[in-house]
């Protein structure tokens, strides 16, 4: 295999720089990038004319890891104890996967840290699917670390863009911003440096916080909160006219309790759309929310304590139950980490303001039922990009077929 390079050109201001390197073809000839200080690192990657590397894939949790086909690699020594975040978000670049090692014991003795296939969230100006590590990696001074970024799907789908290196000190953690501000995997009240700070303590079951950090929001913590005490009254959520609303305000994370202890199964068909690893729907319960922007849903039944669930997303045209259209559905998924061994999982899934969605969760065994937490997770949409391939705004229109690319310079009439 060969080394890719370019002439390298370095624009550094205060403590962020801009390096113009395309990362080596494989592990012992990795491009170094000269991280000191704090600040941004970005650095310009293609891997055109790279070849598929005989490292092994991930043995690690990983969101939506493809084929890394193509990889190349970049190597950093921090100069102080610190954190990072690393991003290929680039509205140009290409579909990647990414790998983050500690290189302490050399090429032949990586230890995986971090990876990523899909990022979980898109704030935009990315490319459709970029990759992000879920949360901030711990990293100390002096160490070497490498990183290895690929194609998600097969060999010579790749492109150039650009590779972002966040590096910063790291803080105290602060026990209700949703972040893990010290860089050791715990967040919030789930850090035991947060006991008995602020809000972290005994479980206040309609405050819509994880008080005791043990992942679990108000009623969907039954341990703590109990189903038919005060605060969490027995819903009535059996069929969909019943369907227990979830109030949205913008993007983010809204979680429910799903009990189908008491449920029946339902007169309702199966979704008439292909549905991975299908089970039985039966004692069937539901859910509706109305999006107030256009967004991009994510919705799984994701939960250590839960069951072995299905799940289906419909649009309600009505908002009466008379006109559903299944978009989604999952019987099993595995893509997600500290899961039940069989959990349901959508993405991607468009919906658009002011239209009513429901949502169906049933177990994927007959007469089987549980109780467990559903998750939504919601995020804006990118601008269509004209030529990737990629319906980028999810309005089921790709590239020139959108009109929001009337005008683009590939775009002209008679094309598709």
């Amino acid at each position: 295999m060969r080394k890719l390079f370019l002439i390298t050109t370095m624009l550094a201001f205060s403590a962020t720089g801009l390096w113009a390197q395309t990362g080596g073809d494989e592990c012992v000839v990795a491009d170094d990038i000269a991280v000191a200080g704090f600040g941004t690192y970005v650095v310009a990657m293609t891997n055109v004319g790279a070849t598929t590397g005989t490292d092994p894939a991930p043995s690690i949790p990983c969101a939506v890891f493809g084929q890394n086909t193509d990889d190349i690699w970049f190597s950093f020594v921090p100069d102080a104890d610190g954190a990072i975040d690393v991003t290929t978000c680039d509205p140009t670049s290409w579909d990647t996967d990414l790998l983050l090692y500690d290189g302490s014991g050399g090429c032949g003795a990586l230890l995986e840290l971090a990876c990523s296939g899909d990022a979980i969230t898109n704030p935009g100006p990315c490319q459709a699917f970029y990759s992000e590590f879920d949360a901030p990696t711990a990293v100390t001074g002096g160490n070497t670390y490498y990183l290895r970024i690929g194609n998600w799907g097969g060999a010579g789908s790749g492109g150039a863009g650009n590779l972002t290196i966040d590096f910063y000190a790291v803080g105290s953690e602060i026990c209700d911003d949703g972040a893990d501000n010290d860089a050791d995997g715990l967040i919030d009240c789930a850090d035991p440096d947060c006991i008995g700070v602020g809000l972290c303590g005994p479980e206040i079951c309609d405050d819509g916080f994880d008080n005791d950090g043990d992942g679990l929001v108000d009623c969907a913590d039954v341990i703590d909160c109990p189903i038919g005490s005060p605060l969490c009254p027995v819903v009535n959520n059996d069929e969909c006219l019943g369907a227990v609303d979830i109030p949205i305000a913008g993007p983010g994370t809204y979680t429910a309790l799903m009990d189908s202890t008491s449920a029946s199964l339902g007169s309702d068909p199966l979704p008439g759309i292909a549905c991975t690893v299908m089970g039985q729907f039966d004692n069937d319960i539901w859910f509706s929310f109305t999006p107030d922007q256009n967004m991009s849903a994510e919705i799984h039944t994701c939960d250590a304590t839960s069951w072995d669930t299905d799940l289906a997303v419909y649009e309600d045209a009505t908002n009466d139950c008379s006109a559903m259209t299944a978009i989604a559905c999952n019987g099993d998924a595995t893509i997600l980490a500290g899961c039940q061994a069989y959990y349901s999982h959508v993405q991607f899934v468009g919906v658009t303001a002011g239209v009513t969605y429901k949502i169906r969760v049933g177990s994927w065994a007959a007469g089987a039922s549980g109780i467990g937490q559903l998750s939504i997770i919601l995020v804006t949409v990118g601008a269509e990009i004209c030529d990737d391939g990629i319906d980028n705004d999810l309005d089921g229109l790709i590239d020139c077929l959108d009109p929001d690319c009337n005008g683009a310079p590939n775009c002209f009439e008679g094309d598709s």
